[in-house]
């Protein structure tokens, strides 16, 4: 059941950015961030913030922000907020 619901967070989330950033989402994976992704530049970073508030139901804080520029960081914060989609 965990895996499952990791499986669904990841592809909910990797169907969220690539959308943002205008890629496939094979062109992302648990790596991918804004130093290192195709089009994820500091005004996407904004959009992706948005979009992840707006798709997901939730709204972050200022102190979440830094985390918010990886796949990883992103999906951390969302497993802390208690994101469930299952």
């Amino acid at each position: 059941v965990w895996l499952q619901k990791m499986r669904k967070i990841d592809s909910l989330l990797f169907t969220s950015l690539a959308k943002t950033l205008n890629l496939q989402t094979m062109d992302l994976n648990e790596e991918s961030g804004m130093l290192v992704t195709k089009n994820w530049d500091s005004l996407n970073q904004m959009n992706i913030i948005f979009d992840l508030e707006r798709n997901f139901s939730l709204q972050f804080d200022v102190t979440d922000f830094e985390k918010l520029t990886t796949f990883r960081g992103i999906k951390e914060i969302l497993l802390n907020k208690g994101f469930e989609n299952t």
